[in-house]
């Protein structure tokens, strides 16, 4: 499995995505423009939005990234992802569902904690 998809590692959480790209490439020889590459760089790079506080990104600016970290085309893959339902798309912005979910969840309690206090 790993030897197939050696991204599972950062689905597992075992390593972050740069070690498992440094495995699939140096040692298992994937092909810089495999779509298990670029679905991983895809989540690596909503993740990154994410811890810097922002759980939507602009899906041009989704794309850019992932090129540059990738150094090579994805938009196909991030078509790929929202086609799936893999991530949510809304507006031109793409997010991970977690993240696109506990934001939702958030903005309802503190409305009903506004409503409650009647503010």
């Amino acid at each position: 499995m790993i030897e197939e998809d050696p991204y599972v590692l950062c689905k597992l959480e075992i390593v972050g995505f740069l070690t498992a790209d440094r495995i699939a490439i140096e040692r298992l020889h994937i092909a810089k423009d495999s779509p298990h590459r670029k679905a991983a760089g895809i989540f690596h790079i909503l993740h990154q939005n994410e811890t810097s506080g922002s759980v939507w990104m602009e899906i041009g600016i989704l794309d850019r990234a992932v090129q540059t970290l990738l150094a090579c085309e994805a938009s196909d893959a991030i078509e790929k992802v929202i086609i799936e339902k893999q991530v949510v798309f809304r507006d031109n912005m793409v997010a991970n569902i977690k993240a696109s979910e506990d934001e939702a969840y958030i903005a309802m309690k503190i409305r009903s904690m506004l409503t409650f206090e009647g503010l």
